[in-house]
């Protein structure tokens, strides 16, 4: 999430759903330019983390670029799942 918010500060908002969380690793090619994109980007290791289960976590952009939604899908990979167990998703605005 920092290194989403970095982004932000760099590139006068989030991500596109379709630049997705690739951006904080190289400069996106399609969707708003972002003429400030660090020479370095923004995850150094040039990989995007991955959820306690070893899956890409799901982003959304949302409200036009303005805000987002990061998920994990949890143990089962799966959307949905009962709340408060290993196959529950897990949001960042939750």
């Amino acid at each position: 999430k920092s290194m989403l918010e970095d982004y932000r500060r760099y590139c006068n908002q989030y991500p596109t759903t379709e630049q997705g969380l690739d951006a904080l690793v190289a400069k996106p090619t399609s969707g708003p330019e972002c003429p400030n994109y660090p020479a370095g980007a923004f995850l150094k290791d040039g990989k995007v983390p991955k959820d306690p289960w070893d899956r890409p976590y799901d982003y959304q952009a949302i409200d036009g670029g303005k805000d987002f939604v990061i998920t994990s899908y949890g143990r089962d990979g799966k959307e949905g799942g009962e709340a408060k167990t290993p196959d529950a998703d897990i949001k960042s605005k939750e």
